[in-house]
């Protein structure tokens, strides 16, 4: 304010700044006269004459983030979090008597210029950018400073906006997806090529199946017992026995076309064949078969020719060789949670005897029904993640005599 007052008086006393040498001591102001002492004299001027009004000079004076203070001749560069400022300046006008107003515009945030009357501004949570602050000093004549006071400063972005960030994390984004995807991929793929070995292998095993359930020596008995029945003249036994058999031959090869069929045609064919066995081994024994209360059979799905082989096993190496005719056969059927139970129960010879009377026969082989159905079981088994199972229990009397077999076959109903 002194060069502005000494330059004041030099244009009014048309003085050069060399000629100068007015020391200023006091300054007072009557109305619109201002009275300056000096050493040369008492100065006075009006202040309603604007003819060498001065333009006032404006400068920052701090320079404050998140209540830091902060250098005002550089740009800084400040982090994402660091975006609270504060921006404080002061004009200088002797003529003005400090009534001054400000025109200020931060660029990278404002487009027009605005006005104030304060000596300082508030910025919050500044967004990420580049930044320039302009203030201009305006004197109570309304003559505006020759020149802007300024400052530039930086506030970057957090890292996870950055460019590099992103890239990164779409790279890895591909990445993730493009394993995820070929992992599928690959894994439906090998999948599949489980489950078409799995149903070559259940083909294979289903045929084997069929043969063992046609196998020629059921076969030969058959047309065997038709043939004796024709012979002895019971023409309506052998009728009754050839319908049975041929609808027997029809439920076979039609159960074998599907992968899974209704539980009701699988026992119809079970009850079938026992009655063709009834037949041709009059009395030999009985059967009986229970469903559990409620069971609706048709309501389930289960894998084709899976009861009969134990079936056959029971009445061929089970109740046959009983010495009297009073073997009993006795089929189970029930549901427990998602399992579908099967019980076949006999009081048979056991396993035993049973073994013995092959070896005596020379009958060295294990029955081929049984093996398929076993592997049959494992197969589904591994496929399905779910345990199915046979359990075969040698029953026993009092006197710890055989009592027959009981076979227990739990199949996983599909979920």
């Amino acid at each position: 304010m002194k060069k502005e007052l000494q330059g004041w008086i030099a244009s009014k006393l048309n003085l050069t700044d060399n000629e100068f040498g007015y020391e200023i001591s006091k300054i007072e102001k009557t109305k619109n006269t201002l009275w300056l002492y000096t050493n040369k004299g008492l100065l006075s001027y009006d202040l309603n004459n604007n003819e060498a009004e001065f333009p006032p000079s404006v400068y920052i004076t701090q320079f404050l983030v998140n209540e830091i203070s902060h250098f005002k001749d550089s740009t800084r560069i400040f982090r994402h979090d660091e975006n609270s400022v504060k921006l404080s300046f002061i004009g200088l006008s002797f003529q003005s008597m400090g009534k001054l107003s400000y025109v200020y515009k931060l660029e990278g945030l404002d487009t027009i210029w605005h006005n104030t009357q304060s000596t300082f501004l508030q910025y919050s949570f500044l967004p990420p950018g580049e930044y320039r602050f302009y203030v201009r000093a305006i004197s109570f004549g309304g003559t505006e400073s020759k020149d802007l006071a300024s400052i530039s400063f930086i506030i970057n972005k957090p890292f996870w906006k950055t460019a590099w960030f992103i890239l990164l994390s779409l790279i890895i984004i591909i990445s993730i997806v493009s394993y995820i995807f070929y992992y599928q991929l690959n894994r439906i793929k090998k999948k599949e090529k489980e489950k078409t070995i799995f149903n070559k292998k259940l083909s294979e095993l289903e045929m084997k199946a069929l043969r063992s359930q046609m196998n020629p020596h059921f076969i030969f008995n058959a047309i065997n017992s038709i043939q004796n029945y024709i012979v002895k003249n019971e023409s309506r036994i052998a009728q009754d026995y050839l319908a049975k058999f041929a609808r027997l031959i029809r439920n076979v090869l039609e159960s074998s076309k599907h992968e899974n069929i209704p539980l009701n045609e699988e026992i119809e064919t079970i009850k079938l064949y026992i009655e063709l066995e009834q037949l041709r081994n009059p009395s030999k024994f009985t059967f009986s078969l229970t469903i559990q209360e409620g069971l609706q059979l048709n309501n389930f799905l289960i894998p084709p020719l899976i009861l009969q082989p134990y079936i056959e096993n029971a009445i061929l190496h089970g109740l046959m060789p009983l010495a009297e005719n009073n073997g009993k056969l006795i089929i189970k059927i029930e549901k427990r949670e998602n399992k579908l139970i099967f019980i076949i129960d006999d009081n048979g010879v056991g396993r035993k005897r049973a073994a013995e009377l092959k070896q005596k026969k020379q009958l060295f082989h294990r029955s081929m029904g049984l093996s398929v159905t076993e592997d049959r079981i494992k197969l589904i088994t591994n496929l399905e993640k779910e345990q199915s199972s046979i359990a075969i229990e040698d029953k026993f009397n009092s006197m710890g005599e055989a009592d027959g077999t009981r076979v227990i076959i739990i199949i996983n109903l599909a979920k």
